[in-house]
């Protein structure tokens, strides 16, 4: 979906240019993020899909941690002297990649808590733009309606 939303509004340029280079390194980072980033979290927040007694869960879950954390940390050093993850401006891979850092805050996550600074520096930046920032405040407002 975020192609076809980037090719909506070539204008913002939210990937880079279809057909160039730079898009083909775009597009392999969205299927990064996609098939394996995403799916790393599966183990931890849906281990009970993945085993049915609680000591397969355990076992489940930290095995899953352990690989969430090699995963993160490859994507961390790969973000050590790049400030976007695409190029020296903001992407849609940036925005995709800040809600996995967002996702870290979890509890089921707090072992991994003050881990891949790279990562948490990217995503504060991403945070901080105007219209990330105006979509989580948005979100926060949501979740405080759906919690009283």
């Amino acid at each position: 979906i975020q192609l076809f939303l980037a090719d909506l509004a070539p204008e913002r340029q939210l990937l880079p240019l279809a057909g160039t280079m730079t898009r083909a390194v775009a597009t392999a980072w969205l299927c990064l993020f996609s098939s394996t980033v995403h799916i790393a979290f599966r183990p931890i927040f849906r281990v009970e899909r993945l085993a049915s007694s609680l000591a397969g869960q355990s076992d489940v879950a930290a095995t899953g941690l352990r690989t969430l954390a090699d995963t993160f940390e490859k994507l961390d050093a790969l973000l050590l002297d790049r400030p976007w993850v695409v190029g020296d401006r903001f992407t849609l891979c940036d925005s995709y990649l800040a809600v996995y850092v967002r996702w870290l805050d979890r509890p089921a996550l707090a072992s991994l808590a003050g881990r891949f600074g790279n990562l948490r520096r990217h995503a504060a930046e991403v945070w901080q733009r105007p219209s990330v920032a105006s979509i989580i405040d948005r979100e926060q407002s949501l979740r405080r309606g759906i919690e009283t």
